[in-house]
């Protein structure tokens, strides 16, 4: 048997390589996308519907306080005798005033940092979910033409919202 030369070799070598390189462009090429319903999913995440409870609970109770203080205002007000009396209750206006505002700003400041934890916790289980799933592309979707079409069964929300409420379940035990 005659032992292969160096021009057979090489050629084994390029056809080897030739096709180790389509297998990668393969594999490459080959990759798993998906898509989701973004606002959706933040509507349906548990933690968002627990926070929004909480934060209507803080908001009613700072309510609660104001309209307490105006109740208040409003009988002193009613049982004002003369300018110093009527000076306090002056005062005593402008405090609420002021204390609505501070409400105001401190009802806002509060719903951002609970926005901000929605937002952290759900990407965490959203890349979580990505590599499980081994999906290369989880697309976005608001419904104002960020993807302007997709198959259906690329669209992965309802399985996505059960992920993330199923994690955030399990973490809260």
């Amino acid at each position: 048997m005659a032992k292969p030369d160096k021009k057979t070799w090489l050629i084994a070598g390029a056809v080897l390589l030739v096709a180790a390189g389509c297998f990668l462009m393969y594999q490459k090429l080959h990759l798993k996308a998906a898509y989701v319903d973004q606002v959706q999913l933040f509507n349906a995440f548990r933690l968002k519907k627990v926070l929004e409870t909480e934060y209507q609970k803080v908001e009613n109770l700072r309510k609660q306080q104001s309209d307490s203080m105006a109740l208040g205002i409003s009988l002193m007000q009613q049982q004002a005798r003369g300018p110093q009396q009527l000076g306090y209750v002056q005062q005593q206006k402008e405090y609420l005033a002021y204390k609505q505002n501070e409400f105001a700003e401190m009802n806002e400041q509060l719903k951002m940092q609970y926005n901000e934890q929605i937002r952290k916790q759900l990407n965490q289980y959203i890349k979580d979910y990505a590599l499980k799933n081994k999906v290369d592309f989880l697309l976005g979707s608001t419904g104002e033409g960020d993807v302007l079409f997709a198959a259906e069964r690329f669209d992965v929300t309802k399985e996505l919202i059960h992920y993330v409420n199923t994690r955030f379940e399990g973490e809260n035990k």
